[in-house]
């Protein structure tokens, strides 16, 4: 599963050798520490591992418990989106930050905003468009 967060993008999958354990991965060392800390204090400081993995395709990993993981999401959700574009906030983040980073997970953003687009069904030559009846955000039968 990927996730874009405002404070940053992670690959999440099921730990290898124990599936009470979810490894979330990602590219940037300022992100996995940001998110390292939003996890340690959803956590009461419990012990997360970190790992470098300069090898792998996601340099750094967190292995975290698949329930913690889930608490720390479902509280993100409760307490954020506190804006309603979310690249602007990221842009608005990113216009303050000395890490030049932010600016290039905000690019990065932008360029899997287009890929999507590009693959939307109505944007798909020989592919019927949704009748305008049907409400919005319902999916077309």
């Amino acid at each position: 599963m990927w996730i874009f967060t405002t404070f940053g993008f992670f690959s999440v999958v099921e730990h290898r050798s124990d599936r009470s354990l979810l490894m979330v991965r990602g590219r940037w060392q300022e992100q996995m520490t940001c998110l390292s800390r939003a996890l340690l204090a959803h956590n009461s400081g419990k012990a997360i591992t970190e790992m470098v993995t300069p090898e792998g395709d996601y340099p750094y990993r967190i292995t975290v418990k698949r329930t913690v993981f889930a608490k720390f999401m479902a509280n993100l959700l409760l307490t954020t989106p506190s804006y309603t574009n979310f690249k602007s906030a990221v842009a608005k983040q990113a216009e303050g930050s000395p890490y030049p980073g932010d600016r290039a997970y905000l690019e990065g953003l932008h360029n899997v905003w287009a890929a999507m687009r590009e693959v939307e069904p109505s944007r798909m030559p020989g592919v019927k468009k949704a009748s305008s009846r049907q409400g919005r955000g319902r999916a077309a039968q």
